[in-house]
């Protein structure tokens, strides 16, 4: 009983390989619906916290302004200015944001 909690225990504190948004950004061709929207959300949210959007809502659509975002971003930060959600890009707005 004791080893089964220990092991419970370790499996709970143990880090994911990878941040559940990277894992996202990676599958985001298969996603669809809310999924993509609070995906896109937080790329929104990062992108706001890093000087590069403006919105009153983070509406959660790849529209104009989120592309725009990204596009100044990208150039900003020596990435292609594709204005594509790239998990490189993901990377450096996490990486921004702390």
């Amino acid at each position: 009983m004791l080893r089964r909690l220990a092991v419970a225990a370790l499996v709970l504190l143990m880090p994911p390989a990878l941040p559940p948004a990277a894992l996202a950004m990676g599958a985001m061709a298969g996603m669809a619906g809310d999924e993509a929207r609070a995906f896109v959300r937080e790329v929104q949210r990062l992108l706001a916290r890093a000087g590069y959007f403006d919105a009153k809502e983070f509406d959660g659509r790849l529209g104009p302004r989120t592309r725009d975002a990204i596009i100044r971003f990208q150039k900003a930060n020596g990435l292609s200015p594709d204005g594509r959600m790239t998990p490189e890009l993901y990377n450096r707005l996490v990486a921004k944001a702390r």
